[in-house]
């Protein structure tokens, strides 16, 4: 378990308060402990719709700032958003990967222009409500509770920052956190955690992406080539993907669902299939692109621990370095469902992340 970070009580920290539970009680928990905190909220988007929830997100936040007494400022970063993290967002999505826009957020907007613009005021740490941890040298590392790890979404910080971050919630599980909430009178305390992309909300991808992606539609086949139906643009679909595919029942299914395993850009076909776990799904062997290392890049031949998208269990595989800026993974068992625009995080036996990098497609 990583060291926690000692700091001078007179320090004055920057905390970002985005009106959930885990910012609203690392913010306590720093006021608890002395140190002069001042509370940012962060705008990164300015449509608002009835699922995008930053209106109540805000109000949330200056009650939280109010209870603990600690001043809070809004600070608008949606330009730098849609320039970093919108348009990657969408150019993924036309080049028929699955986007990840919260790892690009984690280090383009948090870690990046949250902390300059801090800088600039004069602050010389920030705080977050992230499930991660730094150690007394300054790495990233899994945090105590392994369930709410999410140093999957950090990998790509650049690592020059953290000796400037705390990560008060290191040491908690997420049960604790509620607890420590509703102990303290935080209205967030039962508040449910965000879901979806925060820009979209959960339910309406596709309803949302139809304003900046123009549909193509195309045949859905089965790997045999039998026509099941129509699909209204390739960009809604993501490999290993069961639940609405739009073809209905279909004869001689025999009651099994059926699976995205591969989407044909150059045709612009969907092809579905009933083995969940179909060889087109499985693979051993991955490239990773624009990597980022959080401290000395893994050598040739290395053994690490690999997740390849969040919540996963670490997974067994070998590092192999093709150039400075790309990498070849080899795992002990095959993955299911490896996704373009996903990426792939490598972790050392003791829990530190070593850093990662975007799938690309096949060698």
């Amino acid at each position: 378990m990583p060291e926690s970070q000692n700091l001078n009580s007179s320090c004055t920290i920057a905390v970002g308060l985005s009106g959930g539970v885990d910012s609203s009680v690392t913010a306590a928990l720093l006021k608890e402990q002395g140190y002069d905190v001042h509370a940012f909220f962060m705008k990164n988007w300015n449509e608002e719709s009835e699922q995008c929830t930053i209106r109540q997100d805000w109000k949330d936040a200056q009650k939280v700032a109010e209870l603990l007494d600690i001043p809070i400022s809004l600070v608008d970063f949606s330009e730098r958003y849609w320039n970093d993290v919108f348009e990657r967002f969408l150019k993924t999505l036309e080049t028929g990967g699955t986007p990840s826009p919260d790892i690009l957020c984690n280090q383009y907007i948090k870690f990046d222009a949250f902390w300059h613009y801090c800088q600039n005021l004069g602050f010389s740490k920030m705080a977050t409500g992230h499930y991660a941890a730094i150690n007394e040298c300054n790495m990233l590392c899994q945090p105590c509770d392994r369930h709410k790890d999410q140093t999957y979404f950090l990998w790509s910080v650049n690592p020059q920052i953290w000796s400037h971050v705390l990560f008060p919630l290191a040491s908690y599980t997420k049960q604790e956190v509620r607890r420590m909430a509703a102990e303290r009178g935080l209205i967030t305390a039962e508040k449910h955690d965000s879901t979806g992309i925060c820009f979209i909300g959960p339910d309406r991808f596709r309803s949302f992406i139809k304003q900046y992606l123009v549909s193509q539609p195309g045949q859905i086949l089965s790997l045999d080539g039998k026509p099941l139906g129509m699909h209204q643009g390739l960009f809604q679909y993501t490999l290993g993907q069961r639940s609405g595919l739009g073809i209905g029942g279909q004869k001689n299914a025999q009651g099994l669902p059926w699976y995205v395993v591969l989407k044909d850009l150059q045709s612009n076909t969907l092809y579905i299939d009933q083995d969940a776990n179909h060889p087109l799904l499985l693979r051993s062997t991955i490239r990773i692109t624009d990597t980022v290392w959080q401290n000395t890049q893994p050598q040739e031949g290395d053994r690490i621990l690999v997740r390849i998208r969040h919540g996963q269990t670490l997974q067994s595989a070998v590092f192999e370095s093709v150039t400075d800026s790309t990498a070849k993974i080899v795992f002990e068992q095959k993955q299911r469902a490896v996704t373009p625009g996903q990426c792939a995080v490598c972790y050392d036996p003791s829990g530190k992340c070593l850093g990662g990098g975007w799938i690309v497609q096949d060698l």
